[in-house]
């Protein structure tokens, strides 16, 4: 579940956009709100809604947390025959086209390792993509990508890269900094994925848990399945029925 999603420079956002889906504190507790599983005193909202007028940035919003979400994924397989990272378009002003776009987003996780105490944590990714100074307005490499968790309340990193360089590992994952495979991130690619792709746990675990997520965004635009169809695939499968009743 996602407490908090920042981003600066994508697309039409210009300066940073936050958004936060926790409840405040002062909101009398109703049976839609759900309690995190890192943080049982915080609650966050079962549905969330956009509201804005066309052309507001609504879609822009969603898209850019699929995009964060499928880079982190899928990269190092997507990138790998690739320059640059094609998904995180900047904000086309004179001032912000060469700019970086950096990406922070707070989450309930569940413990890929039980060395690292807590069955679920609330995690902290962060993303700086650096641009050239040439005509190709994409991102050229990841300047910075880290992994928090906040054990007590307090940041403590699982993994922080500056570059194509890994600057730290924590011990209970289990990659000694000489380990090779740690100077094999492509400049262009999510090291989380990379590692993945090289079968090292805990982070094709983490992997595993990040493409769960379903979006019917395809690229920039929505997926929109013909109803005809739709109505079909449920008359077919009377399950489905029950399971959106009970969502």
């Amino acid at each position: 579940m996602i407490h908090r999603f920042r981003i600066n420079n994508f697309l039409s956002i210009r300066e940073d956009v936050e958004l936060d889906f926790r409840i405040p504190g002062t909101t009398p507790e109703i049976p839609c709100f759900r309690r995190s599983l890192s943080r049982p005193d915080t609650r966050l909202a079962s549905v969330v809604v956009l509201v804005g007028p066309n052309g507001s940035g609504k879609t822009v919003l969603l898209r850019a947390m699929m995009e964060t979400i499928r880079f982190v994924a899928t990269s190092f397989e997507r990138h790998r025959a690739a320059t640059g990272i094609p998904e995180f378009v900047p904000f086309l002003s004179p001032e912000t086209r060469r700019a970086t776009t950096r990406i922070e987003v707070e989450f309930d996780a569940k413990s890929p390792n039980s060395d690292l105490g807590e069955s679920a944590w609330l995690t902290r990714y962060t993303l700086v993509l650096a641009r050239d100074d040439d005509d190709h307005f994409a991102p050229a490499s990841v300047d910075y990508e880290a992994l928090h968790i906040f054990p007590r309340g307090r940041p403590r990193r699982i993994l922080e890269r500056r570059g194509s360089k890994i600057v730290y590992v924590a011990r209970e994952l289990g990659l000694k900094p000489s380990d090779q495979r740690l100077s094999c991130i492509p400049p262009n690619a999510s090291a989380i994925s990379t590692l993945a792709g090289m079968n090292v746990n805990p982070f094709a675990a983490i992997v595993e848990d990040i493409i769960s997520v379903q979006a019917n965004m395809v690229g920039s635009e929505l997926g929109k399945p013909e109803t005809d169809a739709v109505i079909h695939h449920y008359l077919k499968n009377e399950y489905l029925v029950d399971e959106v009743s009970n969502e």
